[in-house]
């Protein structure tokens, strides 16, 4: 049995034992194989739904909110410590030392700039991907709406089919 059996094949195997007691055996495994893939069929078919991917759409909102958070707390306390470096060069810089304290000043915003680019393409990056969920969520409403609108149509068909069958009803039988 370890090798895949068609379900045809399943019932042949189980119904072919030598005697009442094997195949009462083969066929309790049978049933038992056949409730596991059923089972395995049906978490297939369930998993997952609209309200578990909304969900996890809204943790992943949350989590980029708070990563977003923490990326501009650390822009803010570098910006900070540059400020006060910059200043401390400033108050260093005597008439001789002025010049260099500038020009190590200049160096170090430089320096910084492409990590700031960087930090400004992320979160336009965020921004774009915050877009995007809620562009999904958007669907999913638009298409839970249509289906809505799709079964009450087919009940509204079946209640006119019933109303013309019963009329017909009536006048052929008079």
């Amino acid at each position: 049995m370890a090798e895949k059996l068609s379900i045809k094949d399943l019932i042949e195997w189980a119904t072919k034992g030598p005697d009442e007691k094997d195949r009462e055996e083969r066929l309790a495994v049978a049933e038992k194989i056949l409730a596991q893939q059923g089972d395995q069929a049906n978490l297939t078919l369930q998993q997952p739904s609209i309200e578990q991917s909304r969900d996890i759409r809204k943790l992943e909102i949350e989590f980029r909110e708070k990563a977003d958070q923490l990326a501009n707390q650390r822009a803010e306390d570098e910006l900070k410590r540059v400020k006060e470096g910059t200043a401390h060069f400033g108050q260093v810089g005597v008439d001789s030392y002025a010049g260099k304290a500038d020009a190590a000043a200049t160096e170090a915003l430089r320096v910084l700039k492409p990590g700031y680019d960087e930090l400004a393409a992320g979160r336009q990056m965020n921004s774009d991907d915050y877009r995007y969920m809620l562009d999904k969520e958007y669907a999913d409403r638009a298409a839970t709406r249509e289906s809505n609108t799709a079964l009450r149509n087919r009940g509204d068909i079946f209640n006119m089919i019933k109303t013309l069958g019963l009329g017909g009803a009536i006048l052929l039988s008079k």
